[in-house]
């Protein structure tokens, strides 16, 4: 649709990008998750955090297991899932 409609977390996703636009370090210093982290010494943390195509691999946690998050690619990707570059 042209205009489609926002739910909810569309609408606080668009909030934080208008707030904090590309710097997720202030974002996450500034998050309750941030804070804790920073209280207990791991300031450096964050900086890491916040760094955006560092990895392909993306943690999920579930049931007591973390496991490598299965994405399956849009049919328009064209993305060479072991080299992690776009094919020709």
């Amino acid at each position: 649709p042209d205009n489609p409609e926002l739910d909810d977390l569309a609408r606080a996703c668009l909030i934080l990008n208008k707030t904090f636009g590309k710097n997720l370090k202030k974002m996450l210093k500034e998050s309750e998750h941030g804070r804790l982290l920073i209280e207990n010494g791991f300031i450096d943390d964050l900086a890491i955090c916040a760094e955006v195509g560092i990895t392909d691999v993306i943690p999920s946690y579930s049931s007591g297991i973390i496991k490598k998050l299965e994405i399956i690619p849009a049919a328009d990707d064209q993305t060479d899932s072991k080299a992690g570059q776009k094919s020709n």
